[in-house]
């Protein structure tokens, strides 16, 4: 550009700063001609250069001429800048960092790719996250980042942003401005370490420009006091500046012809919904007695009775042994504090009975404890529960839940029916994830040793 001397002839020739947009087009055109070539393993000369563009020309295509606008702000992201330059260019999001684990879907290529055979030595692998966005704080996810795979994808993944790096950092012509955040000071609790801390600014090695780096480690881009920055033992005139958010005053609102200031406040429906909270009344049948009345001791707090229940239910398996069933109960009852209201062979026998119930009504059942349930409603809202007891049938489901109300029948009976609103969320959610329909509705009364058939609304 210097040798062609091209800025001199903008000059001459008027609207000088038009003619320089367009220079940049044609540059950021003739890039994108590169790369394509590269891709197709084709020749990459001038007369092919000049054949494309004049294709172009022809075909009405090119949309990339700069326009009279002088103030336009292009926005894209680092794989969309590929091709492109600009006079002045941000680079935004350096301090974002690439996860560095084997979670998820990932494809392993572990042989030589031919024509006959493109997918030779290729797999699919897959490690699940049952901890939803969480990466910390579990032994599993400790022993995932620490195996061979990750160390892998996060060298691989690091070659790859360089990669992204070099493409995102050529794409100013004029001016490259980094937006990042300071990396921490030192620590140190000597006033000789303090002074250089004031006299030193930060490495810029946070991020992907953590990449920058010699061999043994050492960044290659540090910014100095004197607004210079040196990059690989070289001083470049960079000045370091802090953003800070402009204040500006707020605009007063002043009704208008098309804009009217609102005198009440919109109501809007809430994000997320719980189940529970969904009114509705059932119709209640005849009690099915599947075991003995629970008596409680004392007066302890029927919310923790129902969790350990709660939680005692979804954990029963039947190939446990029954100490370590007791055991569990137990410890449920202990972490509940509400060991000395009943007794962990209470607890298991509730199970036994309830599984006796169900095994003998339908055998052949596939069980689902604590199924996720989640929908969204007409008005917008999220409904998002969990089912304690899915019965997966060829032609159907049934679905069972547990309550912990220690009254007479009569009056369980009045208090199950209000739970129509919640039991009908989960019967049309999981009819239409299963794809099939609730074949029958029950509730499952531990403490007083029956199941109730609910007929919804």
């Amino acid at each position: 550009m210097a040798a062609t001397q091209i800025q001199e002839f903008c000059l001459q020739w008027g609207r000088s700063t038009l003619g320089m947009e367009n220079v940049d087009a044609l540059r950021a055109m003739a890039a994108r001609f590169v790369a394509q070539c590269e891709g197709s393993e084709s020749a990459c000369t001038t007369v092919g250069f000049l054949t494309h563009c004049a294709g172009i020309l022809a075909s009405n295509a090119d949309a990339g001429w700069a326009s009279a606008a002088t103030d336009a702000v292009t926005v894209c992201t680092w794989h969309g800048s590929k091709g492109c330059e600009w006079p002045i260019v941000i680079l935004f999001e350096l301090g974002s960092e690439r996860e560095a684990h084997a979670l998820g879907v990932h494809v392993l290529a572990g042989g030589k790719t031919t024509v006959e055979n493109p997918l030779a030595g290729r797999k699919l692998h897959f490690w699940p996250n049952p901890y939803g966005k969480s990466l910390t704080k579990a032994a599993y996810l400790e022993h995932v980042v620490q195996t061979p795979l990750s160390q892998e994808l996060a060298t691989k993944g690091e070659k790859e942003d360089l990669r992204l790096l070099y493409v995102i950092w050529t794409r100013a012509r004029d001016r490259l401005i980094l937006a990042t955040k300071p990396d921490k000071p030192t620590t140190g609790s000597s006033k000789k370490a303090k002074a250089e801390d004031e006299e030193q600014r930060p490495h810029l090695a946070s991020g992907i420009l953590r990449l920058l780096c010699t061999e043994v480690g050492k960044p290659l881009l540090a910014a100095t006091a004197g607004g210079q920055l040196a990059c690989a033992g070289l001083l470049h005139a960079a000045p370091l500046r802090a953003c800070t958010p402009e204040e500006r005053p707020p605009a007063p609102l002043v009704p208008g012809a098309w804009h009217a200031i609102p005198t009440t406040t919109p109501a809007y429906s809430a994000a997320y919904t719980s189940p529970s909270s969904l009114a509705g009344v059932a119709t209640i049948g005849t009690p099915e007695q599947i075991g003995d009345r629970i008596a409680l001791a004392g007066q302890p707090k029927m919310v923790n009775i129902g969790m350990a229940l709660h939680g005692f239910l979804a954990a029963d398996r039947p190939e446990y042994t029954l100490t370590d069933r007791q055991q569990m109960a137990s410890t449920l009852l202990t972490n509940w504090q509400v060991s000395g209201a009943l007794t962990s062979e209470a607890v298991v026998t509730a199970s036994d009975n309830l599984r006796n119930w169900v095994t003998t009504q339908w055998p052949q059942a596939v069980w689902h404890k604590e199924r996720p349930v989640t929908a969204k409603l007409p008005n917008g809202s999220i409904l998002r529960g969990t089912a304690d007891l899915v019965l997966e049938l060829p032609d159907g489901f049934i679905l069972l839940d547990h309550k912990s109300y220690p009254g007479t029948p009569a009056e369980v009976m009045r208090k199950v029916a209000t739970f129509g609103g919640q039991l009908n969320a989960y019967a049309q959610t999981l009819a239409t994830a299963l794809g099939k329909p609730m074949l029958a509705c029950y509730v499952h009364m531990p403490l007083n040793g029956f199941v109730l058939p609910v007929d919804l609304p």
